[in-house]
């Protein structure tokens, strides 16, 4: 919606350009017929539409921040709506949910409307002040002559034509103006926007690769949030082996997900570092490290196409590979359920994986890591939807393969983590504990 609102912007200042060349070279030739009448004429248009231009120039850019608050609002609104489409209809409170985007829509087109009211009504109220200014003028012209008003028509006839030419560009470039004016808000999002910071690594064909071959350390990694004073993790130092299972436990908000994140390099160590075989992550090599990963969170993104498509994650559908697909669903406790209950592969799931179950999707999210083969498996509590034995089932699958991958994973359940090498204990961003799962159970 912004971006088409920089389109017009960009429009509207080309108008202006034209419109004040084209106002200059008409404007030139009435001079040199009769100066008096022009210098009358522009004075009178020109005054008129600077005075307007005053007068709005505060509602423009009052209206300017409407627009840009309610464009954001108003797709926020109907995405919440309809997101817990269930919990609305369950509880009856559509009312709610369509007064709060009925106010933001309403805010957003009565702004707009009052923009383009200013934009284009101008128009008609000075080729009205036109067509009087002529009739002055004749009536002065027939006055003040001695050869009567057979003198006069040539220059009022230039007169004329001139006004005719000159009210569209003075429009022309008002409304232009007003247009950006109008829009100042929105085209600064977008400025914004194009400000940012861009990673460009996985376009960089020279970028540098990270090989995995022994452990992977974070060394005295601290981390918080940009908006917030809030440590999150503090001075974290521990080491993963290559090829071992580790466990991640700890109280709800203690900071294991945001380890996880790092571990991954979708989070900057605000100190400290992660350490790669001793070699550190960095912006030259974080996209190599990357691509060593799969990583299955807890609320799995699904797309609105087939099953296949959705395990394959981001292969084009004429290079899935079936026989590794249909491995990755075995290994997930999933082939069975797709060939019996779902319909096959090349069924489609549905929005948001409206026709899966909330274990089915879960499962189909772990034959998607399994699918990449990467070299690490991240499972961000990949399990809590299951139930026990189908857990029981694919952990033990997942566990087979830990002779060529490393495994990390994070759970609110302890048995999960019974198959673990060792597992870190988080507790207000710190590591407390470590140990086996036998130490550990102990120590509980």
């Amino acid at each position: 919606q912004k971006m088409n609102i920089v389109t017009s912007v960009i429009a509207s200042f080309l108008d202006v350009i034209t419109s004040a060349a084209i106002f200059v070279a008409i404007l030139s030739v009435l001079i040199l017929i009769d100066p008096f009448v022009s210098l009358i004429a522009v004075t009178g248009f020109g005054l008129s539409y600077l005075l307007l231009a005053l007068v709005t120039k505060s509602i423009l850019s009052t209206n300017s921040s409407v627009i840009s608050a309610e464009q954001t609002l108003t797709v926020r609104f109907l995405q919440e709506g309809l997101g817990a489409i269930r919990d609305i209809i369950l509880e009856g409170t559509q009312k709610v949910f369509i007064s709060i985007y009925k106010n933001s829509i309403s805010s957003l087109l009565y702004a707009t409307g009052i923009n383009r009211v200013i934009t284009l009504a101008p128009r008609y109220v000075m080729e009205t002040f036109g067509m009087v200014l002529v009739a002055v003028l004749a009536f002065y012209l027939h006055r003040s002559s001695e050869s009567g008003i057979e003198a006069a028509l040539p220059t009022l006839g230039a007169l004329a034509i001139a006004a005719q030419r000159l009210l569209p560009l003075l429009q022309q470039f008002y409304a232009g103006w007003s247009n950006i004016q109008g829009a100042g808000a929105p085209v600064n999002d977008v400025l914004k926007l194009l400000t940012l910071r861009r990673e460009e690594n996985h376009l960089n064909e020279s970028a540098q690769c990270l090989d995995f071959k022994s452990s992977l350390r974070l060394e005295q990694v601290t981390f918080k949030y940009a908006d917030t004073a809030r440590v999150v993790l503090s001075d974290v130092t521990f080491t993963i082996k290559k090829n071992s299972v580790v466990g991640v436990v700890g109280t709800t908000g203690s900071g294991k997900s945001t380890l996880l994140d790092l571990i991954m390099g979708l989070l900057e160590p605000t100190t400290g570092s992660v350490c790669v075989d001793g070699e550190k992550v960095t912006k030259t090599n974080i996209d190599s490290w990357r691509r060593k990963i799969s990583h299955v969170p807890q609320s799995i993104f699904l797309l609105d196409a087939s099953i296949a498509e959705n395990i394959a994650f981001g292969v084009p559908f004429d290079e899935i590979d079936f026989n590794k697909l249909k491995t990755a669903a075995t290994r997930a406790c999933l082939d069975e359920c797709i060939e019996n209950e779902l319909g096959g592969y090349l069924a489609p799931v549905g929005e948001r994986g409206i026709r899966l179950s909330g274990g089915q999707r879960q499962r189909l999210g772990i034959a998607r890591a399994l699918y990449s083969e990467a070299e690490v498996l991240i499972l961000d509590e990949a399990t809590s939807a299951l139930d026990a034995f189908t857990e029981e089932g694919v952990m033990s699958n997942i566990m087979e393969l830990r002779s060529h991958i490393t495994i990390i994973m994070n759970s609110h359940r302890v048995t999960t983590l019974a198959s673990c090498d060792v597992i870190f204990s988080l507790s207000t961003g710190m590591v407390t504990e470590h140990g086996s799962y036998k130490s550990f159970c102990e120590s509980i």
